[in-house]
């Protein structure tokens, strides 16, 4: 679901549904997490002999491994360190229990490839402006025309003129006043 909320957040760029994906990925860090790492039984769970999490593909993608993923991305997207971090502890939690086995962890081996080859972000401010829509097959951009207090990344001044800022999971390059300013940096 947190997955579907963000790709929606993507696509909108509207405050209230960035909110919505937040209080999903807390509530699933809250219920399903025990000293930084997740689990498959959550905390109000009844008490069990050992928490096993599946870690391999199977009929559907390993619950760890896709938590990871949406974890990291929503992470690449604020340049949020705590749900990189968490994303990328577990990831590599994944890949060590399943070392033996790396076939039955494709989902945790397309998160890998993505981590180690981000997509930038793309943080677009201002009117629609259509000329900007060329650049959402190189990165994945996010277009905010909305004042409202956005954390991390998506921090930027939001005026008349559309502007648009480079970001990694570290740092944001710009403003660029035009796209052809973006081209030449691309």
């Amino acid at each position: 679901m947190l997955e579907a909320a963000l790709a929606y957040f993507v696509l909108t760029g509207r405050y209230t549904d960035l909110q919505f994906c937040l209080q999903l990925a807390d509530t699933m860090i809250d219920a399903f997490s025990f000293e930084n790492q997740l689990y498959y039984s959550g905390k109000s769970h009844e008490k069990l002999f050992a928490s096993l999490t599946p870690i391999f593909d199977e009929a559907v993608p390993s619950p760890l491994a896709k938590a990871s993923e949406v974890l990291l991305g929503l992470g690449m997207v604020l340049g949020d360190a705590r749900y990189l971090d968490l994303g990328k502890k577990n990831l590599e939690q994944v890949l060590q229990q399943g070392q033996h086995a790396l076939v039955a962890l494709p989902s945790a081996l397309k998160t890998l490839q993505k981590l180690g080859n981000p997509s930038p972000i793309l943080i677009i401010t201002g009117p629609e402006d259509a000329s900007w829509q060329r650049f959402g097959q190189q990165v994945t951009a996010i277009h905010l025309q909305e004042q409202a207090p956005w954390p991390g990344h998506l921090d930027k001044p939001i005026g008349d003129k559309t502007r648009a800022w480079l970001c990694t999971m570290d740092a944001c390059q710009g403003p660029f006043e035009s796209p052809e300013d973006l081209s030449a940096r691309l």
